[in-house]
């Protein structure tokens, strides 16, 4: 669809620009150029694309909140804001305030990338004690516009004397993955007395794990001590937490969604083998096959889709959970569909889990109700001689419009193939004309011919004809006349032998040049030979 369309742009030596006000929608663009010189208009350039990113809206900062709202130099306090851009622009940064120092906040639900309905923030921190209460104010840019809410005062930290551990910032990544990918979580451990945990746990699913300290020389968990640990997963859609203990208290997080983990997130694509791309086929049973995944986690299975649209948009057949076989998985399946072009693909599927779609093969499927006819079969003439050009016909007819595999003619027991007298006609439903030119070599006996032919299912064949009969032809020759006369004949020939006799096949192969002359005289035939030449016409020139 064409947005907009600019024209008259005059030529800038070495670099032609043009500046272009862009009010679209965030999306990809394609854009391309090309001269023109009054009337006469050159050819398009390669077009170039861009990603615009729509910018019309400040974003803003809704439901500010610090829980809780008095505590003391252990509490975790939490604050939290709701991010809102009508744009859907992520922020660039979005920051809280605390008594006039700032610190980055981290979005709560790292899978949630919709801004338009909001997406939380939060930022988790121990507090020290203060007389006074303290301020914070939320701060946020997305690239062009800016905001900042107002400053609040309702944020008391008082001395205390508990000594609960606490679990600060948890992370993991990367954020998806497959079986083999390692991932990695991550937690901060914090306690005001310094006392260093019993345990610090991971628990994926239900399963728990002890965390590793990053830093064993690390002794000061006043201002906190990483802890890791690295595992491969399970298949699934993860969800996990952590606990700990310093010997006296307890404490752990909530529960936090993910990572995801695909069998097909690095599998090689999918390969389609038969039937060929743009095989043509008839309508039957029809062996597909495609590349098995062979994943080393075990055998999966697969979705063969057939369409007459390579969008797909319409399904025709859809079959669903077909076994892998080893290296190559072969699907048959009777398709009984009329004749026209068709596409199919494949993908692969494991429990809950669906992989990319093959590339489509496209497929032309024939249909093949009706065996095809030999009607009209002639021969140009019955009689001859060995200068006698011979031309048989044949018109093949196809209900189902099939063109033929072969059309041949049996001449003495040697195979030809004949050729389609108007290429251009390819409708077979009211007979297409098919011929076979040949010269003959004399012989006592008629020649015997017949047809076959086939459309690649139904194949039939003709009674066996008798005819043409070829007889000699001799000339008289002429010595006063040089070897470029214009009696002369240039014949190109290619000889078949057969049991009877030879046939010369027209048009031929350029094999050899055989010049014939006129023979002077017959008076040394014998007479029962002389008698046969008078018989004979002379050949037309």
């Amino acid at each position: 669809n064409l947005i907009t369309q600019i024209e008259e742009i005059e030529e800038i030596a070495g670099i032609t620009n043009v500046l272009i006000n862009i009010d679209f929608s965030s999306g990809i663009y394609y854009w391309r150029i090309r001269p023109n010189y009054y009337q006469f208009i050159g050819n398009w350039s390669d077009y170039f694309t861009f990603d615009f990113i729509s910018n019309y809206y400040t974003p803003s900062l809704i439901n500010p909140s610090v829980t809780p709202t008095v505590g003391d130099e252990l509490t975790l306090f939490n604050f939290t804001v709701d991010y809102f851009d009508q744009d859907n622009n992520s922020p660039q940064f979005l920051n809280v305030s605390i008594n006039g120092m700032s610190y980055a906040m981290s979005k709560l639900n790292l899978v949630d990338t919709n801004y338009i309905d909001g997406c939380t923030y939060q930022f988790l921190t121990l507090l020290p004690i203060d007389s006074n209460n303290y301020s914070y104010s939320f701060s946020s840019s997305d690239g062009k516009y800016s905001y900042i809410s107002p400053t609040y005062n309702n944020l008391e930290v008082n001395p205390s004397n508990y000594f609960n551990p606490q679990l600060v910032n948890p992370g993991y990544s990367p954020l998806s993955g497959d079986y083999e990918t390692i991932f990695n979580f991550m937690i901060w451990y914090y306690d005001i007395d310094n006392n260093l945990p019993v345990f610090v746990n991971l628990i994926v699913g239900g399963t728990q794990f002890s965390m590793v300290q990053f830093d064993i020389l690390d002794i000061n968990a006043t201002d906190g001590i990483l802890f890791y640990f690295t595992t491969t997963l399970d298949f699934g859609n993860q969800s996990f937490m952590f606990s700990c203990s310093d010997g006296n208290y307890l404490n752990s997080t909530n529960w936090f969604i993910g990572p995801e983990v695909s069998p097909f997130l690095n599998i090689n694509a999918i390969t389609l083998l038969t039937p060929l791309y743009n095989d043509e086929l008839y309508a039957n049973l029809i062996n597909f096959s495609w590349t098995s995944v062979d994943a080393v986690f075990g055998g999966i299975n697969f979705t063969f889709q057939l369409s007459a649209s390579n969008d797909f948009s319409t399904l025709l057949y859809e079959v669903t959970d077909i076994n892998e076989m080893p290296n190559i998985t072969y699907f048959p399946l009777n398709v009984n569909l009329p004749s026209g072009l068709y596409y199919w693909r494949v993908k692969p599927t494991y429990g809950e889990f669906y992989g990319a779609w093959s590339n489509y093969f496209q497929l032309n499927l024939l249909r093949n109700s009706f065996s095809p006819q030999l009607i009209s079969y002639t021969v140009s003439a019955l009689t001859g001689n060995q200068k006698t050009i011979f031309k048989f016909t044949v018109i093949y007819k196809d209900l189902d419009n099939n063109r033929p595999v072969f059309v041949k003619i049996i001449i003495n027991g040697i195979q030809f193939f004949m050729e389609k007298t108007d290429p251009n006609d390819n409708d077979y439903t009211d007979g297409c004309m098919y011929q076979f030119l040949s010269l003959f070599a004399p012989s006592l006996e008629a020649y015997r011919y017949s047809f076959e032919w086939s459309d690649g299912i139904f194949t039939n064949a003709t009674l066996t004809f008798n005819g043409p009969l070829v007889t000699s032809y001799i000339q008289e020759y002429d010595k006063t006349e040089g070897l470029n006369n214009r009696n002369s004949e240039n014949i190109f020939i290619m000889i078949i032998s057969s049991a009877v006799g030879f046939c010369i096949v027209i048009p031929s192969i350029l094999v050899t040049e055989v010049k014939v002359k006129h023979i002077k005289s017959n008076s040394n035939l014998k007479p029962k030979f002389k008698s046969k030449l008078k018989k004979l016409k002379k050949p037309k020139k």
